[in-house]
Formats: C-alpha cells, sequence, structure tokens
C-alpha cells in the first residue's frame, strides 16, 4: 500500500489568489474499509529559543479540511483523488528566521477505523505581496519625525543639536528610491562628523510558554551616508546623526511601509534629490536617497505577527 500527495501546478512557490491543483493517490493491494479520505491544507507558525529553559510558541494560521472520499469499502488498485484548494489573499508569506518560522503544508489521510492511518505530506512555500491599494491612499501622505539633543564639551557650556526628518511619502515597493530630506540644525560646540541612513527591517518573534517573551532579529536593507557638518554650522527608517567624542548619537526614527504592488496612478519614485548648496544661517539641509533594491528577501510581504496563541 502507498498514497502520494502530487501538486500539478506547483514550480517552487504559490502566490495568495492562487489556486492549488493537485491529486491525491492511493494504492490499495487489497480491498479496505475507510472511514473516509480527506486533505488537510495548514499553515502554522512556531516560535522557538533556548535561554536556561526552552521558550516556545505554536499558533495555526489556517485550516481547512477537504473530504474527497467519504466511508465505506475501496477497492484494491490505484484511486486518484483530485482537489483544488483556493489561497486567500490575507494569508502571510512563507517565513524562515532564527526564532521563528511560518510553513504550509498539505497532508493526505486515509482514515481507517481501529488501524492506523495512511498519510502523506507535501509542504510549499506561499508568497503574499503587500498591495498598497488594499492599504489606502493615506500611505503615499508626507512624514515627517525630529528629536533633538543638549550636548557639551569638557567644562564649556553646550548648545543643542536638533534632526528633522522629512518622507515624501510613507509607503514604497520594492526596487523603489526614498527620497529623504534631512534639516539638521547645530548651535552646540560639538561637531556633527556626519549623517548616517538605514532602512532596516525588524522582525519580532514571541513566545508564550514557560512565560511570554520576545526576541528581535534586524536586518539593515539600504543604507547612505552624508559628510561630516561643523560646529555651529549650518548644515525603521533611522537616522543617525554621529556626534563627535564621546557623545551618544542623536537618532530619528521613521517607519515606512515596504511593499510590493504600488498605488494605481502612482508613479514609482526613480529621481533623486539634487545636493542643495549650505545655506548662510545655523541650518543645513540634506538631502539623501536610499535604494529598495530589487533582489530585497521576499519574506519581506506579509507576516503575521508571531504571537503564538
Amino acid at each position: 500500500m502507498s498514497c502520494q500527495i502530487l501538486l500539478d501546478n506547483y514550480t517552487g512557490s504559490y502566490k495568495t489568489g492562487d489556486t492549488i491543483k493537485g491529486r491525491f493517490q492511493v494504492n490499495l493491494n487489497s480491498r479496505k474499509d475507510i472511514r473516509g479520505i480527506k486533505i488537510l491544507i495548514k499553515c502554522k507558525e512556531r516560535t522557538e529559543w533556548t535561554v536556561d529553559v526552552l521558550y516556545t510558541g505554536n499558533n495555526e494560521i489556517l485550516y481547512s479540511e477537504l473530504k474527497v472520499r467519504g466511508d465505506g469499502k475501496i477497492e484494491a488498485g490505484q484511486h486518484t483523488f483530485p482537489f483544488t484548494y483556493f489561497i486567500s489573499p490575507d494569508l502571510p508569506s512563507t517565513y524562515n528566521g532564527s526564532y521563528g518560522s511560518i510553513y504550509y503544508y498539505i497532508k493526505g489521510v486515509v482514515d481507517r477505523p481501529l488501524k492506523f492511518d495512511y498519510k502523506d505530506k507535501v509542504y510549499f512555500s506561499v508568497f503574499s505581496p503587500i498591495d498598497f491599494n488594499v492599504l489606502g491612499g493615506y500611505l503615499q501622505e508626507p512624514k515627517e519625525a525630529g528629536d533633538e539633543k543638549s550636548v557639551c564639551s569638557l567644562c564649556c557650556a553646550g548648545g543643542p543639536v536638533s534632526c528633522d526628518v522629512y518622507l515624501d511619502k510613507y509607503a514604497f515597493v520594492i526596487g523603489e528610491t526614498i527620497n529623504v530630506k534631512i534639516k539638521i540644525l547645530n548651535v552646540s560646540n560639538v561637531s556633527v562628523d556626519g549623517v548616517r541612513v538605514n532602512l532596516t527591517q525588524r522582525v519580532t518573534s514571541s513566545v508564550n510558554y514557560p512565560h511570554s517573551d520576545s526576541r528581535y532579529e534586524t536586518d539593515t536593507i539600504a543604507e547612505n551616508e552624508h559628510s561630516a557638518l561643523e560646529a555651529c554650522g549650518a548644515h525603521e527608517f533611522v537616522v543617525s546623526c554621529e556626534l563627535d567624542g564621546c557623545h551618544s548619537d542623536l537618532d530619528v526614527e521613521h517607519f515606512p511601509k515596504i511593499g510590493h504592488i504600488q498605488l494605481v496612478n502612482q508613479p514609482i519614485t526613480e529621481q533623486l534629490y539634487t545636493q542643495p548648496q549650505p545655506r548662510q544661517d545655523e541650518w543645513e539641509e540634506v538631502d539623501v536617497a536610499v535604494n529598495i533594491a530589487e533582489d530585497v528577501d521576499g519574506t519581506i510581504g506579509k507576516r503575521s505577527t508571531s504571537i503564538p496563541t
């Protein structure tokens, strides 16, 4: 006896909105009494790490059962049971990280009364693109964030350094250029060695056993830098003003959304900002472009929150 799940239209990954087409092939060497034959489609999420003890979390995101044969007797020979399943657009992408994973599989089961069932399982990958047309037009509105800190040098009185960061919109697609406008006010006696811009992807994995806890994975997707700004000169998306000496840097954070499908009638940004000339007052405007590479990992698509139930 043998059984096998066969996927007819699988080429390495499905996309949400696709329809799975497959067959459950069952070969029997004698007549069998069964309670039915079913196909199970599941998506599960698991988080795990060890710090003295094992921390774990599990969550079943998807459970679907397709009954392809009822109870009764089934004759010896080869039997093929075709099935289809539509992958809902709101499901997350397959993901595999250091602390957590999201995975999909299809299981075929020949349910036998009072005996071991016949089973076969096949794992498959899903890519879930982020469509900004679904999320809404508010993502095209300009955004700004800022912060300031006071610094001093040795026994000398200091002054403030402030940084304001402007984005012309809040939603970008892979392959697009993020244009960043930075305004820095430095009226302290400490130089700003430079300005660094990082676009960072952060994944949070959470567990609930033996108690609630979280771990984080960060990956820098893109980065850019700008030259130094002298003291008293006019000169998660993280912008960091690197201060001279042993002072801690001034960080400003934005949280833009990175997706795959641009809003209709919204062109992809390709034009880079041109470098402006320094102004004659205490401000300097810095324009920086950060490119989102075309080959960014597809797992940047929709994910579950990795919070198990």
